[in-house]
C-alpha cells in the first residue's frame, strides 16, 4: 500500500457538494439569467438566420417548444450527448464531435463512502491523501484529519470493468435509482478489507453509502480509447461546427474524465475559445 498526498489539501463543501450548482444557479439568477429545470433537449440545428435552433421537451407537461439562441453551450454527459447527436443532423455532420464520442470507451466504476465518529487513520500517521492497494477496494481517499469532528473516507474506488466487478459483490445495493445506503453485511465486508489493508481493527462506520455506474445508456464513466490523442480531440470538440456559436464542455471530453476538474477544464476552454474571455 502506498500513500500519496501530492502536496495538495483536501476540503469539504459545507452543506454538501450540491451547494456548488445551487449557488451557481442563484448567482446566475441574480445576474438576470432564467433557469428552467425539468426540460429535455431533443435536437439542435442551425437556423436560416445563422442562429442556433433548439427543440426542448417539458418533462412535466409533455409540450415541446422551439427556442432560438445566438450562442449555445452543451454541458452534457456522454450518453446524453449521443442522444442529442443522433437526433440532430447538424451534429451528425460534425466530425470533431462525432469522432470524439466514438473514441470513448464506456467503463464501470464503483465508489463506497464510509463516515466515522473520528478519523481513525490518523492513529497510523495518515492525515489526508490517497492510498492504493491490490485489494478489491483498490483506492482509499482520506478526506479529513480533524479529530474533533466526524470524518469521511472514500473507502473504495474501483475504476474499469474488471475492478468494478470485483468490488461490486461488497456493494450489491449500489445503483442509480436507490438511496444507496449500505446494509450491515456490506459495511462489515468493507470494514474487514480495510482492516486487512491497514493492519489494524478498523472501527465500524456510523454511515455508509455507495454508487455504481454500470448502465451504458445512462451511467458509465467514459474513457479515451487506447492509441488516441485526447488533448487534440478535446480542443477540436469544444467548438465542433464551423460558423455556429455552439460549444461543448463537460468531463466526458476532457483530460480528467469522471472528475469535476474535467468539467472545469473544458468550461475554461469554452470561455477562452468560444467567448474570448479568461478561463476559470
Amino acid at each position: 500500500m502506498s500513500n500519496s498526498t501530492g502536496g495538495g489539501s483536501y476540503a469539504q463543501v459545507e452543506g454538501g457538494f450540491d451547494q456548488i450548482p445551487i449557488q451557481l444557479i442563484q448567482r446566475a439568477q441574480r445576474a438576470g439569467a432564467e433557469v428552467r429545470l425539468g426540460e429535455q433537449l431533443l435536437s439542435i440545428e442551425r437556423a436560416e438566420d445563422g442562429s442556433v435552433q433548439l427543440d426542448v421537451l417539458s418533462v412535466d407537461t409533455g409540450v415541446t417548444r422551439r427556442v432560438r439562441a445566438r450562442a449555445v453551450v452543451l454541458a452534457l454527459s456522454a450518453p446524453a450527448m449521443r442522444h442529442v447527436v443522433r437526433s440532430s443532423s447538424m451534429l451528425r455532420e460534425a466530425p470533431a464531435l462525432t469522432e470524439a464520442l466514438d473514441q470513448l470507451v464506456d467503463s464501470q466504476a464503483v465508489k463506497a463512502y464510509l463516515s466515522y465518529d473520528r478519523p481513525w487513520w490518523t492513529d497510523l500517521g495518515i492525515e489526508t491523501g490517497r492510498s492504493v492497494s491490490d485489494s478489491v477496494l483498490r483506492q482509499h481517499f482520506y478526506l479529513s484529519s480533524d479529530r474533533s469532528r466526524p470524518a469521511l473516507l472514500l473507502a473504495g474506488y474501483a475504476f474499469g470493468d474488471v475492478a468494478a466487478d470485483l468490488l461490486a459483490p461488497l456493494v450489491p445495493e449500489a445503483s442509480s435509482d436507490s438511496s444507496n445506503e449500505l446494509s450491515a453485511a456490506s459495511r462489515q465486508g468493507i470494514t474487514s478489507v480495510l482492516s486487512e489493508v491497514h493492519g489494524i481493527e478498523v472501527p465500524q462506520p456510523i454511515g455508509a453509502v455507495a454508487q455504481r455506474w454500470s448502465d451504458a445508456d445512462d451511467g458509465t464513466v467514459p474513457l479515451w480509447g487506447p492509441g488516441d490523442a485526447p488533448h487534440r480531440r478535446m480542443r477540436a470538440a469544444i467548438t465542433p461546427v464551423s460558423g455556429v456559436s455552439l460549444h461543448v464542455c463537460g468531463d466526458a471530453l476532457s483530460l480528467n474524465q469522471g472528475w469535476v476538474m474535467g468539467a472545469l477544464e473544458t468550461a475554461s476552454l469554452v470561455l477562452q475559445q468560444g467567448f474570448g474571455v479568461d478561463g476559470i
